[in-house]
C-alpha cells in the first residue's frame, strides 16, 4: 500500500457506530457507586467522543504532483506504512478495551462477574499491545496475574495502569519514529522536485536577474530623460529586450507554476500528515491519564479528559523508559 494511501490514522466510523449501538447509548447514571466503582460507560463515551474527532488523512487521489515521488521503494516509505498500520490497531484496541468496559456495565450486576470480565478484556488488551508493539521482553502478562489477585473490580483496573502506561508509553515512541520517517521521505521528495526542475529553475532565475537589470537601466534612462538628455533610443532598446525577457518568461510560465504547485502539494502534504500524528499523539497522552483518573475513583468524567498537564503526562510516560 502506498505511503499515501495510508498517511494519517483513522478510528473506523463503523467501529464507532457499532460502538454506540452495542451500549445503547447508554446513561451513566446509576451503573456504580461514586465511591466503589468506575464510571466505565462514562469512560467508554469519552473514548468515543476522543476517538470519533480524528482526521481519516490524506489518500493518494488527494495528491497530484509528488505522487510520482512516492512509489514505495525508499525504506522510509515502508516503514511509515508499517507504522501507520501499528499506530491503526492501538487506537483499535483502545477503543475495544473501552467498548467492554462499557458492555460490562451494562449487562452485568454481579462484581465477581465483572471482574473476570474484566481481566479477560485486559488480557485482549494486553496481547495487543504486546503483539503490536513487539513489547514480549516487558512481560505485561504479569500486571493481569496481579490484578485478577485483587478482590475489587476498581483495584484490579488499577492493577492493569501498567499495561495502560505501556501502550501509551511506545505509543509516542512510535510516533516518533513515525515523524522522523515522514521528515526523510519530505526531503526525499523535495530532492526529486528539485533535482527534475533544476534546469527550469536556474533558467527562471536567469531571466528573472536579467529583466531586473533591464528594468534598472530603464529607469536610469529615464533620470537621465528628465534631465534633459535623448535617450529614446536607448530606452527603445531596453523595452524590446524587456519584451524578449517577458515573452520568454510566459513560455516557461506553465512550467514553473507546475514546479512551485509541486512544491506548495509537498507543504500541505508533510504538514497534514504531522498533524495528524500529533492528534493521535494527543489521544495517546489524553486517554491514558483518563484511565488512570478514572481508576482513582474521580467518577466526573470531565476530570479525566482534559488537555491540562499533558506535559507531565508525557514526562511521567518517558521517565518510565529509563
Amino acid at each position: 500500500m502506498n505511503t499515501i494511501q495510508q498517511i494519517g490514522f483513522m478510528v473506523r466510523p463503523a467501529l464507532i457506530a457499532a460502538v454506540l449501538v452495542m451500549t445503547g447509548c447508554a446513561s451513566t447514571e446509576g451503573k456504580f457507586s461514586d465511591t466503589t466503582v468506575a464510571n466505565m460507560p462514562a469512560f467508554a463515551d469519552e473514548t468515543l467522543a476522543l476517538m470519533g474527532g480524528e482526521d481519516p488523512g490524506l489518500y493518494l487521489n488527494e495528491t497530484v504532483l509528488i505522487r510520482e515521488y512516492l512509489d514505495g521503494s525508499d525504506p522510509n516509505e515502508k516503514l511509515i506504512d508499517e507504522l501507520v498500520g501499528t499506530a491503526d490497531r492501538l487506537l483499535v484496541a483502545m477503543t475495544d478495551y473501552s467498548l467492554d468496559l462499557a458492555m460490562v456495565a451494562d449487562t452485568v450486576s454481579d462484581p465477581e462477574e465483572q471482574k473476570r470480565r474484566y481481566i479477560e478484556n485486559l488480557t485482549k488488551l494486553e496481547q495487543a499491545v504486546t503483539e503490536t508493539l513487539q513489547l514480549q521482553d516487558l512481560n505485561l502478562k504479569a500486571n493481569i496475574d496481579n490484578a485478577a489477585r485483587e478482590e475489587k473490580l476498581l483495584d484490579a483496573m488499577r492493577a492493569g495502569q501498567p499495561i495502560i502506561d505501556a501502550l501509551g508509553r511506545h505509543g509516542l515512541l512510535l510516533l516518533g519514529r513515525h515523524d522522523d520517517g515522514v521528515e526523510a521521505v519530505a526531503r526525499l521528495v523535495e530532492q526529486g522536485i528539485e533535482e527534475d526542475y533544476a534546469g527550469l529553475y536556474k533558467y527562471g532565475t536567469w531571466l528573472g536577474g536579467h529583466r531586473d537589470s533591464v528594468l534598472l537601466e530603464l529607469g536610469e534612462l529615464i533620470v537621465q530623460e528628465e534631465q534633459g538628455k535623448n535617450v529614446a533610443r536607448e530606452e527603445n532598446e531596453l523595452i524590446d529586450r524587456l519584451e524578449v525577457i517577458d515573452r520568454l518568461a510566459s513560455e516557461i510560465e506553465p512550467h514553473w507554476e507546475i514546479y512551485r504547485s509541486a512544491q506548495r502539494e509537498l507543504d500541505h502534504v508533510h504538514i497534514s500528515v504531522l498533524d495528524s500524528s500529533n492528534r493521535v499523539r494527543l489521544i495517546l497522552l489524553v486517554w491514558v491519564r483518563a484511565h488512570e483518573a478514572m481508576t482513582s475513583g474521580r467518577t466526573k468524567e470531565a476530570e479525566w479528559f482534559t488537555m491540562q498537564d499533558l506535559g507531565a503526562v508525557a514526562y511521567k510516560l518517558g521517565r518510565k523508559l529509563i
